[in-house]
């Protein structure tokens, strides 16, 4: 069989070529560190490295999103810590003016500093990301917290903003302002007592406590005093004129009142008709607590029975700002919490993508050694057949005649 020339050269440029493309698919692999390149190198190997990209990119993203979730919860743990700072401030100042030797002029002293602590209160619960408003829920654009005429209102919404940040795992990503400054109830939490303001004798209120929550009735109850004869006794009704218990029990200063799960003590010398309501609590931001407190600063302590109510309700307002202070405590307690777990899963992310990534190095990485010496047997082989190909391309029958 005779083969042209014309072929012999066809042949010898197209396995120099080959050779070529070889030592060039050889060269990407060295400069990349990659031993495949194009899917018809290892097509399961191609897949499998599909596979463990996808899965290191979607934890990369949880990654992502934790580092943001981390960054909001320390804003809002800071902020927090701040809101408490302050109403630390504001109970010692409550305390001060609780205090009987104040006179009007200093307790206006002490009310200067309360109104500016709580600016400084509304302020926080205004505070910002630089973009978004953090206790706004998901209306993050709107000014949480407005005052008009000494009424506070909240302008966000209650959505809580979840973040997924690990398979499976999502966190809080911020409390909203409702439930840091506004879901808070007066009084002790369960029921609130107040002196009425027409009462003329000295007797004043404590806050109570709950003796049994099973026996409480939620309702407004009044206790009347009545003097006959020089003695003072008492009679619980509720909102329907229903007495509660005996008419007319016989008081005795310093021992306590008791009814329906509930117990309060009423010290001094009430008068005769005097009365005291116990009612139901109901929700009261923390802005109308500090309110409250400036409201309780300006009442006059004159007489006895000035002082008297003056001092039931400056119990009631300590007791609330208690609660104020215990409500972001929790709250506080539950970023950390949150905070934790998101160390946690940033952790676990963190070692998941490493292996991931030690998979994908097993499955796409070089042996250097290996294809260094592929890469020599190749550059040797394309050079031999440069040179055979040189030597034919050469020959001629003139050289033998």
């Amino acid at each position: 069989m005779r083969i042209s020339t014309s072929e012999i050269q066809r042949l010898g440029v197209e396995a120099l070529i080959n050779k070529q493309s070889k030592l060039s698919h050889t060269q990407l692999q060295l400069s990349t560190g990659k031993r495949i390149l194009q899917a018809s190198d290892d097509p399961a190997g191609a897949s499998k490295v599909l596979e463990l990209e996808q899965s290191i990119a979607v934890l990369t993203r949880y990654q992502e999103s934790a580092g943001t979730v981390e960054d909001r919860l320390a804003l809002e743990e800071s902020t927090l810590g701040g809101v408490n700072n302050v109403l630390t401030r504001i109970k010692e100042l409550a305390l001060q003016g609780a205090n009987g030797t104040h006179s009007s002029v200093s307790r206006a002293s002490i009310s200067a500093e309360v109104r500016e602590n709580l600016e400084g209160l509304m302020a926080l619960a205004n505070t910002s990301d630089g973009t978004d408003y953090i206790f706004a829920g998901y209306q993050t654009t709107t000014k949480p917290f407005s005052e008009t005429g000494g009424v506070y209102t909240y302008n966000g919404d209650q959505g809580r903003r979840v973040v997924e940040i690990g398979p499976d795992r999502e966190v809080i990503g911020a409390d909203t302002g409702y439930d840091i400054f506004m879901d808070i109830y007066n009084g002790n939490g369960t029921f609130t007592t107040e002196a009425a303001a027409t009462n003329t004798g000295a007797g004043t209120i404590s806050v109570g406590t709950v003796t049994d929550s099973t026996s409480w009735v939620e309702d407004t109850y009044t206790v009347t005093f009545t003097e006959t004869n020089g003695n003072l006794t008492y009679t619980v009704t509720d909102s329907g004129a229903n007495v509660i218990g005996v008419a007319d029990t016989p008081f005795t200063e310093g021992d306590s009142i008791s009814f329906r799960g509930i117990e309060f003590d009423i010290d001094g010398a009430p008068d005769d008709t005097d009365t005291f309501t116990i009612d139901s609590s109901s929700r009261q931001s923390m802005f109308e607590t500090v309110s409250n407190l400036l409201t309780t600063l300006d009442m006059s302590t004159e007489t006895a029975a000035d002082s008297a109510k003056f001092t039931s309700a400056m119990g009631k307002v300590l007791e609330e700002l208690n609660l104020a202070m215990d409500n972001v405590n929790t709250i506080t307690a539950q970023v950390g919490a949150r905070m934790n777990a998101v160390d946690q899963e940033i952790d676990t992310n963190t070692a998941a993508v490493l292996n991931l990534e030690q998979s994908l190095s097993a499955v796409q990485d070089l042996d250097y050694a290996e294809v260094i010496s592929k890469y020599n047997l190749q550059l040797t082989g394309l050079q031999a057949a440069q040179q055979s190909f040189a030597k034919i391309q050469g020959l001629s029958l003139f050289n033998y005649i």
